[in-house]
This record gives C-alpha cells, structure tokens and sequence, in this order.
C-alpha cells in the first residue's frame, strides 16, 4: 500500500528488497552496528523512494546494504554525514555504472565520504596521486583508482547539478592530465611530448574513455625515448585485481600501427605535408600536449598550426 504511492513499477521485486534490505539490519555483530543500520537503512531507502527511478535505485541499494552490514566505519560516516544519503540514492537510481563502481569497491566509498564536495585542481589531482605512490602503493593501482575516484566525485556533483556537463567532461579530462604528468615526471627531461588527441586533445573525455595519445620527440630519437613511450602506455593498460586505469590507441600517429610508436617534429611535419587524408587533419585539430617535455609539446603546437593553415584549415 505505501509503494503504491510511489513510481514503483515492479512492487514484488521492491518488497523482497526491501525485505532483504530489512533482514541485513539484524545481521551486524554488535548492537551499536545494528542500531545504526536501523536508522540509516531507512533513511536510505526513504530517499531511493523519491528518486525519478525508485526500482533501480532500491536494486542496488539491496546490494549496497550487503557492504554496509560488514563494515562498521561506513555506519559511522554515514551518521556522521547524511547528506551523502541523498546523493547516494540519486546516483543508485540513474547510474549502473557509478553504482557498481561504489558497491564493489569499498575504499571508493570512504573516500567520498570526505571529498565530495571538493574543489580539486590539476596541481591538487597531481599531489594526491604522487602522495599515494609515496605511500607505497603501486603506479597502477594508484593511476586507476584516482581516475575511477574522480569519476565517482565528479558523476555525483553532476547528478545532483552541483556542476554542468562541461565542467564534468574537463574534469574527467583534468584527472587523466594528473596522471599523465606524474606517470611522465621524467620524460620531460628527455625531449619526449606526449600529445593527446580526439576527446584527451579537446578536454571531452568521458566515463570509460579511451586516451588517444601519440609521441613526439624534438630531437633526434633514441632507444630511451621509445622505451619511455612504451613504459607509459604499459602503466596506464597494466591490469589490476580492478581492471585497468586507461585504455591506450595510439594508432593516431604517422602511418598508423604500421608507424613507429615515438616521431621527430620533422617526420610529422613531412608525413602531415605528404601523406596525410583529409581525416587525419580534422584530427589535429584537437591535438595538444599533456605531458612531457614542454619545449617539445610547444614545437609540436607550431607544426600543427603551420601544418593546418598550409592546408587551409582554419586553427
């Protein structure tokens, strides 16, 4: 009779949910456990309720109070911070992505509990992540769970239109920056720039983008700069017991996977004047650098510009 004053479509399956929901509460092993999850489970699905997708969002809320019943400290910042409830319902009732994210991987969730709300700069995305690896966490765990983190944040600020759609795209984009500059920290004593390209180029990324990425050198190539190439693409693809951080194409280069993987500011420029499709030059268009040595990146930014405005496409 109550969820028949709700968007409930599928009313058997919420009540066993619900019950489910219910029976999670009685089994925490210590009474300060169990009464918290009594106050905070309803309160959680008081909010599923009203949400646009209430069937979806009790769902996965009857997953998420299985995560709930088995660790205390999320009871505690949950009592101690009820205005992730709301958000939380919100994103369990329009997001699977998010949501399955948050449920299963549980160090997600204590994060969020102190940086939802926060304002976060490149500068800021940078020291987190070096701070992590100083830590002794591994490059790639550290890599993934910052992007996926900032995924979480920034999916959340989004649904409840605490930002726009624009500010979402870049700030996705600003996460993978981070961890190209910290991941390239010394390349860019090398000579060698990373160049993003499609959505990495024009700041458009989006949940589970791909990083089209290419490399170039301003001087002449040597075995180091290749090897640099190669140990960042391999960091960025290397699989965890939660997958991987990004994935990698990089067959925007000169010529495609048939190129060599890192090119001379010369070679783009001959193949871009000689060799290139119509395609290839709509491409460039986003092309920018994001990491690596800057000198390099800038004298890239200049073959790009001459290299468009000899082809008659505006920059």
């Amino acid at each position: 009779d109550i969820l028949s004053g709700y968007s409930v479509r599928d009313r058997e399956r919420a009540v066993r949910n619900i019950r489910h929901i219910k029976d999670n509460t009685l089994s925490f092993q210590t009474l300060r456990g169990r009464r918290l999850l009594s106050m905070i489970l309803p309160q959680f699905l008081h909010e599923a309720l009203k949400t646009g997708n209430p069937d979806k969002a009790i769902n996965n809320l009857q997953s998420f109070a299985l995560l709930l019943a088995s660790e205390g400290s999320y009871l505690e910042m949950f009592a101690g911070n009820a205005r992730i409830i709301p958000a939380l319902a919100n994103i369990f009732s329009r997001s699977e992505y998010l949501s399955k994210n948050i449920i299963k991987r549980q160090a997600y969730l204590e994060l969020l509990g102190h940086e939802l709300f926060a304002k976060k700069t490149l500068r800021s995305l940078k020291k987190e992540l070096s701070e992590n690896i100083l830590q002794g966490k591994s490059i790639a765990d550290s890599i993934r769970m910052l992007r996926q983190m900032e995924e979480i944040r920034l999916g959340i600020l989004f649904l409840e239109r605490k930002i726009d759609t624009m500010r979402l795209v870049k700030g996705i984009s600003k996460a993978s920056e981070a961890v190209l500059s910290v991941c390239t920290g010394e390349l860019s004593k090398d000579g060698l720039a990373v160049i993003g390209m499609g959505k990495a180029g024009g700041r458009e990324l989006t949940f589970s983008s791909d990083l089209d990425l290419i490399f170039a050198c301003g001087k002449e190539i040597t075995e180091t700069d290749i090897k640099a190439a190669e140990r960042l693409i391999r960091l960025l693809t290397s699989h965890t017991k939660d997958g991987i951080a990004y994935n990698v194409d990089a067959r925007l280069r000169p010529d495609g996977t048939k190129g060599p993987l890192v090119s001379t500011l010369d070679a783009f420029r001959d193949y871009y004047s000689k060799a290139a499709h119509f395609w290839e030059f709509q491409a460039l268009l986003k092309a920018r650098p994001v990491a690596g040595n800057r000198t390099a990146g800038c004298s890239f930014m200049e073959m790009r510009r001459d290299v468009l405005l000899g082809k008659g496409v505006g920059v």
